[in-house]
């Protein structure tokens, strides 16, 4: 059973969590990979590789849906640490009759 999890860190930490999601899925795809190069050999364990190989794939994509999810966020929190500043500074300009 999948069960989603939460927690909280800093902004700044955002990108290296996201880096270390990424290498748990280039760890599974290396896993993959040689789950299909043993699938090469049609025998008794083919059937048992095949859903070890659905499985690996389907951990691979729900952990690629999270980075991005996460990825997601953080952008969109930048930009709205950013957004207040850039109001202030237009709402800060005093206007000059000529």
């Amino acid at each position: 059973m999948r069960v989603k999890m939460a927690y909280t860190i800093d902004l700044e930490d955002i990108p290296n969590e996201a880096k270390k999601l990424i290498t748990e899925v280039i760890d599974w795809q290396e896993d993959l990979t040689d789950i299909l190069a043993n699938m090469q050999r049609v025998d008794a364990d083919y059937f048992k590789l095949g859903e070890q190989a659905r499985l690996k794939l389907t951990k691979i994509d729900a952990r690629l849906e999270d980075c991005i999810n996460i990825i997601a966020g953080y952008n969109d929190a930048i930009a709205k640490l950013n957004t207040p500043q850039e109001q202030e500074a237009s709402s800060g300009e005093e206007v000059q009759e000529g």
